[in-house]
């Protein structure tokens, strides 16, 4: 993990603490540890975050989510904020590891195996497992969103949309379909500088997208490439929101000024698309910065 992740991470902690203790007025959702195997054999982490009183056997909606860290490195702990507050809300949270080869291990991957396929196809298996389990879960394994920042955004989006690469080792007749993304900074490349086309989401826009929500900021490097999938899928007509965050970069959305409202409007998203019930308890601080709303085809601008 890189220096620039881990202050990521331990401002992503600071802030759970006051989300758990403070704005969701609560010592924080019932968690539970599982783990999955991945591509290789490699056993790797989930975290759930249940709703009070849930119990097996329900049909509660789920979101999963899947941490940044390019494709080498990052944490599930990453998505303990969201996974929390939705929890609070309702829906049954996942937070999951997958394969990270760090830059020196890259040569010692099979030929023609890349980092991305590798993250994109223990996605998958992610989101394989929680529909196998949903009794145990107390899910709806019709009602499954996934999510992510940066490199997890992009892995959120392909493990449903490639429909080539999969673990071998998976039970093929589980599907990965969600219903829904959500998408913070996104980590999606142009084609034509893509070291790993094969996973490319500008390969797959002849397929379907479910209603997407994107939260970038404005002075973002990757946003270049997710300003022109948005535009090649509001041609066609996808349900899409797109909200910015002005003057700031890449994960912006972890910073404590920013939390509550990223919070507030991952919220009003599930609401709009039938996956939460009634209003956020959330309310902004006085020193809270909000984002922009570029674009919304779901509900009226805020």
């Amino acid at each position: 993990m890189t220096m620039n992740h881990k202050k990521g991470w331990a401002a992503m902690m600071c802030i759970a603490t006051g989300v758990q203790l403070g704005l969701c007025a609560s010592a924080g959702a019932a968690k539970k540890e599982y783990s999955y195997t991945g591509m290789n054999g490699e056993s790797h982490r989930i975290e759930a975050y249940f709703p009070d009183n849930h119990e097996p056997g329900g049909n509660a909606p789920c979101f999963v989510y899947f941490h940044g860290g390019s494709w080498v490195g990052g944490d599930l702990r990453a998505g303990s904020v969201i996974c929390n507050y939705l929890a609070s809300r309702g829906m049954v949270a996942l937070t999951a590891n997958y394969s990270m080869h760090p830059k020196e291990e890259l040569d010692n991957l099979p030929e023609g195996e890349s980092k991305k396929r590798i993250c994109v196809m223990d996605g998958k298996t992610v989101i394989r497992w929680a529909k196998q389990h949903a009794n145990e879960l107390g899910i709806d394994p019709e009602k499954v969103v996934t999510g992510g920042g940066s490199a997890g955004g992009h892995i959120s989006v392909l493990q449903m949309m490639d429909e080539e690469f999969n673990n071998p080792a998976d039970p093929e007749a589980i599907n990965t379909e969600v219903k829904a993304f959500a998408l913070f900074c996104p980590a999606f490349t142009v084609l034509k500088k893509d070291r790993c086309p094969d996973v490319n989401i500008f390969n797959h826009l002849d397929k379907k997208f479910p209603p997407t929500l994107f939260f970038l900021g404005e002075t973002d490097n990757w946003k270049k490439a997710a300003d022109a999938l948005i535009e090649k899928l509001a041609e066609k007509k996808s349900d899409l929101e797109v909200w910015k965050g002005p003057e700031v970069g890449h994960m912006f959305f972890r910073e404590k000024e920013w939390i509550t409202s990223t919070l507030i409007t991952l919220d009003e998203f599930l609401v709009a698309n039938g996956f939460l019930d009634g209003k956020t308890p959330l309310q902004p601080a006085e020193n809270d910065r909000q984002p922009k709303c570029i674009m919304n085809s779901n509900r009226e601008e805020n």
